[in-house]
């Protein structure tokens, strides 16, 4: 992972907006990451594990109600609904 200053990441962005298409890059402001840059794909893939974890741990605390399905089996509409019957 690449970190970078935050007056390159204001002057470059689109130079980092192509190297995200290879490895991360973060941004950090006193010293502390705040901006990651990440490609559409990971994002994606990103959000699939955060709303597959919160389905399992949903489903393990209703373990008897529930059986849990494969997350290959969800479709996006589905892990969308789900994520958002799941939000605090």
């Amino acid at each position: 992972m690449r970190s970078v200053p935050p007056a390159e990441a204001q002057n470059t962005l689109g130079r980092l907006r192509d190297q995200a298409l290879g490895e991360r890059v973060v941004a950090p402001r006193r010293g502390r990451p705040v901006v990651a840059i990440v490609a559409a794909a990971e994002w994606e893939e990103l959000q699939r594990m955060r709303a597959y974890w919160r389905m399992r741990e949903y489903f393990e605390q209703r373990a008897d109600e529930a059986i849990e399905p494969e997350v290959s089996e969800l479709s996006e509409d589905d892990i969308n609904r789900l994520v958002h019957e799941l939000r605090p």
